[in-house]
């Protein structure tokens, strides 16, 4: 073997061990961060009786955490004679105090040997620095895992973004003989308009969608994202489309920072459980900004061992995307939203409402984070959804609702006290495969109308579904109107023990609001 083959073999080499350490880095982080922060909880002494009792803060999405017995106070000390004791919000005990009825404070901590003083100032401002306040117990269950995932996928864009900028620079003739700087501001300025062209029109056309389904639009942005890599890659090999392609490769960027965008204010939003959004926030950022520091020198180092040959080139490219789709898949997978969208709705609703007793006491599995792991995510996030058992137009007009062929008065006087009304769409075909509903809001409508709009549609559709006679559609109405009263109380009984935020039910934004 030749010493340029060797010192090919060699660079690819360290190549992928950097890419293998920092890979089980992430990997072992979170899973040693989460067996290592449990909340502490905070324990009263009774005055009257010396019993100790334990109030435990719940986690965020309601969900209690296990206590362990190494959390508790020292056994030396006497329990008539502490009044209370303390601790810093998400630490794991080391930082904790007792207070005693003579007036007197105690300094102690857990653990074997307890932490030194310099270990915990450093560990506060690593804390301060990356992660949000009161971390782990601040936090849903999830967030250690996505957020190790997230920066696995981000160094992952990052090393990829150096061999795709290097590609554009070689297509635009950096290097080459008779090459103006001109000439290659011109396409570049191209480039950034067909981004920011693209991005606007992506908005105007999409947007109102990014909150119905939130995890496959965010999926999607990041697929996006890795063609648009790809273009930028295959571009130098076709001189006369280079132009064309980067341009395509710019808009397909922009439509992955927009989605991306929106999809992270509903994630952050759903980080920040006990309101502390902006904290949340910043820390994102801050976690990003680290990534991207350290994706500096290894950069460097990558470039070098995937220029060694056009083979390396091509294979780091691959082995990297390939890892950046399984971390963006795993990141969406074990992400539990607790917002209830219509592919939510559709799995539950049929449980509560139409499949007896027994089966609703199963609801309380449920949870947003037992139906994270069946969500269908590789598929197109505008493309319909087969599994619901009818079509439906949400927030239409009253004009619209008024095609069904009821007056309106008969409508108000159906829906009084209501802030709904939902009618069969005028186009509806008995031939169809499944019935078709619209659905008007009205102006002061809340997320917990939209729920009630939804589980009406959800008994209409059943009735239409199991008939096979034409059905009058006002008493259709009225029964399931009447129907949705008497469950309804129930239904959010449920879903509320089951964790889900009924103050964020996502069908869409309504285009009309009426009045009546």
């Amino acid at each position: 073997m030749g010493s340029d083959s060797r010192r090919c073999v060699l660079k690819g080499s360290r190549c992928g061990a950097c890419l293998a350490v920092f890979g089980l880095f992430v990997l072992c982080l979170q899973f040693e961060l989460a067996a290592s922060f449990r909340l502490t909880a905070l324990y009263r002494f009774d005055r009257s009786s010396g019993k100790k009792s334990k109030t435990e803060p719940p986690a965020a999405g309601g969900v209690k955490r296990h206590l362990d017995s190494s959390m508790l106070p020292d056994v030396s000390l006497a329990t008539d004679a502490v009044l209370a004791s303390e601790m810093r919000f998400g630490s794991k005990g080391e930082e904790l105090s007792y207070y005693f009825k003579d007036g007197q404070r105690s300094d102690g901590g857990v653990g074997e040997g307890g932490a030194s003083s310099g270990m915990l100032k450093l560990k506060r401002i690593m804390y301060a620095t990356f992660l949000p306040s009161g971390y782990p117990a601040s936090l849903p269950d999830e967030y250690t895992k996505y957020q190790a995932f997230n920066l696995l996928q981000d160094l992952s864009s990052n090393l990829r973004g150096i061999l795709s900028t290097q590609k554009i620079l070689e297509g635009m003739g950096v290097g080459k003989a008779g090459v103006t700087s001109l000439a290659a501001t011109m396409q570049w300025m191209a480039r950034d308009g067909s981004s920011m062209l693209g991005g606007l029109l992506f908005t105007a056309f999409a947007s109102s969608s990014f909150g119905i389904d939130i995890k496959r639009w965010r999926l999607f942005a990041d697929l996006i994202n890795d063609v648009a890599l790809l273009l930028d890659m295959l571009a130098p090999a076709y001189p006369d489309l280079f132009l064309p392609i980067i341009c395509l490769s710019s808009v397909f960027k922009a439509m992955c920072g927009v989605a991306a965008g929106a999809c992270n204010t509903a994630i952050v939003q759903h980080w920040a459980a006990r309101g502390n959004i902006a904290d949340v926030g910043a820390k994102t950022g801050a976690q990003h900004t680290f990534v991207s520091v350290l994706a500096l020198p290894m950069g460097f180092l990558f470039a070098q061992a995937a220029n060694s040959s056009l083979q390396s080139l091509w294979t780091s490219f691959v082995v990297l995307t390939s890892i950046h789709v399984w971390a963006c898949y795993s990141m969406m997978r074990t992400l539990a939203l607790r917002i209830l969208t219509r592919s939510q709705l559709d799995r539950i609703l049929p449980s509560l409402l139409f499949e007896g007793s027994e089966k609703s006491k199963a609801i309380s599995s449920m949870t947003p984070a037992s139906l994270a792991k069946t969500d269908k995510l590789l598929w197109l996030p505008w493309a319909e959804d087969h599994s619901c058992c009818f079509d439906l137009l949400f927030g239409v007009s009253l004009s619209t609702i008024l095609r069904s062929g009821i007056p309106l008065k008969k409508l108000i006087a159906l829906f009084e006290g209501e802030k709904f009304m939902i009618a069969q769409a005028h186009d509806h075909s008995r031939q169809a495969k499944k019935p078709k509903l619209v659905i008007c809001v009205a102006e002061e409508s809340t997320p917990r109308d939209y729920l009630r709009a939804y589980v009406t549609a959800h008994l209409i559709a059943r009735e239409l579904n199991s008939s096979t006679k034409p059905m009058d559609q006002e008493s259709l109405i009225r029964s399931a109107l009447e129907k949705m009263r008497s469950s309804y109380h129930q239904v959010e009984k449920s879903m509320t023990e089951a964790g889900w935020d009924l103050q964020q039910v996502s069908l869409g934004q309504p285009a009309w609001v009426g009045r009546w």
